[in-house]
Formats: structure tokens, sequence, C-alpha cells
């Protein structure tokens, strides 16, 4: 016969029901139980440091917790380390594409003198573009790096940071980081790209919907089925009313560009030479209209181009 006790029995752990407990409530429990350990939940996951610097300093999950596999924790002692250069700030192109390639940042010394703070400059191209000064990498200083830079009243038109969140808000070394990776994403492109479908609305099509467009520009694409979609758009879709500005196929210079036919059975529009710049450098040939233009809109980027990609750059303490 089964003799269970009548009263509540209690287990020996520290939470009510392991199944339900979170990272937050763990990493209460561990900063509670064990001194010296920090705890914090960072993208929903447990991360453990110690407070403590150095060689001399360890962290390890014992076998015998009953939470650290679920928890993703290894039992491997982990050791600090004597010292070196830490990444404490990434830097990247405000907007998507390799313009920011031509970008560099420069770690300077505070414009107040302030202990623990730093100036930050933006150079493109060689040219000062921007100064932050006194910046902190303190959360929570009036001048947090991330609160100043990415401000957006007053902040950068060109990078945007973001903290890397090393232990004791470290100050930063003078130093000057050039950007890189920056990608426009226009690498494998085809001419069907470019050309487009009508159904889609992508490439020259996807301008269907512009009411007010004067001007057509394909930049670096100078094949004949491109040129030839072009001229095909401004006479037959839009009536004539576009101006098409064609690129010189590539190693073609400006006579020979001159002397080339246009399309045969033209009739809403006429080839017309544009202009020549320095002779075997640059020729653009339109096909216009004989209607009166309208005033030309800034070029619009192709609706169905890759997905780009910012640069960026590692800011070490």
């Amino acid at each position: 016969m089964l003799a269970f006790p009548t009263s509540t029995a209690l287990g020996s752990g520290n939470v009510g029901l392991a199944a339900e407990v979170t990272a937050a409530e763990i990493a209460s429990i561990v900063m509670s139980a064990a001194p010296g350990v920090v705890a914090a939940v960072v993208d929903g996951a447990l991360r453990l440091r110690t407070v403590a610097t150095g060689a001399g300093a360890s962290l390890q999950v014992l076998a015998a917790s009953s939470l650290d596999e679920r928890l993703g924790l290894d039992n491997v002692v982990h050791t600090g380390s004597s010292g070196g250069v830490v990444n404490a700030l990434r830097v990247e192109g405000k907007d998507p594409g390799s313009y920011a390639n031509r970008l560099e940042v420069e770690v300077r010394a505070p414009t107040s003198g302030d202990p623990g703070t730093f100036d930050l400059a933006v150079i493109e191209d060689g040219a000062y573009r921007e100064v932050f000064a006194d910046l902190s990498m303190s959360r929570t200083s009036a001048r947090f790096v991330e609160t100043i830079v990415n401000a957006s009243r007053g902040g950068s038109a060109l990078v945007r940071v973001v903290d890397q969140a090393v232990p004791g808000s470290p100050g930063l070394n003078v130093q000057t980081v050039g950007l890189t990776g920056g990608n426009d994403g226009l690498v494998g492109l085809q001419d069907g790209d470019f050309i487009g479908s009508e159904i889609a609305k992508t490439g020259i099509r996807a301008l269907d919907a512009v009411q007010d467009l004067s001007l057509l520009l394909v930049p670096g694409r100078a094949t004949a089925a491109v040129h030839n979609a072009m001229v095909t758009y401004c006479e037959s879709v839009r009536e004539g009313l576009v101006f098409a500005i064609l690129d010189p196929p590539a190693g073609m210079g400006a006579r020979r560009s001159a002397s080339t036919p246009s399309r045969n059975g033209s009739s809403s529009c006429r080839t017309e030479l544009l202009c020549a710049l320095k002779s075997e450098t640059l020729l653009m040939l339109g096909l216009m209209s004989k209607a009166v233009r309208s005033p030309a809109i800034p070029r619009r980027r192709s609706a169905n181009a890759r997905p780009s990609l910012p640069a960026s750059g590692l800011v070490s303490r």
C-alpha cells in the first residue's frame, strides 16, 4: 500500500517550475547567488560575464546544473585575457550603397578635454564633413554616442553608430577607420532586368506610373537591347514625349558614336547629338520628340535593383 504524505512537499530548487522560468528570472537569481557575476538577457539569450577582468578571471557553469543544456550553456571553464584591442563601436553608412566606402571616421581627443569622452569626425574623400564633439560611450550620459550621432535632428547625414556593449563603457583610442563592404546591389544584372516587364512593372516599365517623366537614362548599360527598349518606350509607350539619353557603346569614341544610325522608321522622334566632352570621353545621344519637353526631374532608382548593403567599420577601444 502506497503511503503518500498528506502535507505539501517542497522541492529543493530555487524556482517554482523549471518549464516556466524566464531568462530574466534566471539572470536575477544568478546575480543574487553568485557575487562577481553579471547576468543579462541579450537577444533573448542569457549572457554571463565576470566583474573581474584579466587572465585571473574565470567563469564556469557546473555540470550539476539542471538548466544548463536548455539555456545553451556549456560546462567549460572560461578564462579572461590580459587585454588587447576590443571592437567597441560599429559605424555604418546611413543608407545602403557603395557611397559609404569613400567615408572614414576619425576618433580624436575631446574638444572639452573631459576624461572618458572623445570627438568623432566623418571624412568623405579626404574632406571633413561632420564633427561630433565630446561624445561618451556611457549610455547614461547626455552625450552618449548613439544618442548624438543617430539623432533625427542634428545627427549625422552620412553614418549611424551601434554601441557594441563592451563592459565598463570604455573610452576609444585615437584612430582613423575606413568604411568598407558597401554594395549597390547591381552585380549580376542582365539586360532583361533593365528592360523589365509591363505586367510586373519592373525595369523601364516601373516608370509607367510617373506622369511627369521627361528624361530616360540607363547609365552604364549601353547594349543594343537596352537602347532599343528605351527608344521603343519613348516613342511608343510615351508617344514621343520622353527624351532618351543613350550611353555610347563601350570602346566607341565620339566620332563613331555620332555616325551611328538611329532606329529605322522613326517618325515621332529625331536623333540629336547632345554633347561630346573631351571627344573620346563622353557622348550622349538622345531621341527627342518635336513636342515641347517639360523640365527634367531627378533620376529615379530602378525598381528591380538587387538588395544593397551599407558600408561599415569597427572602432576599437
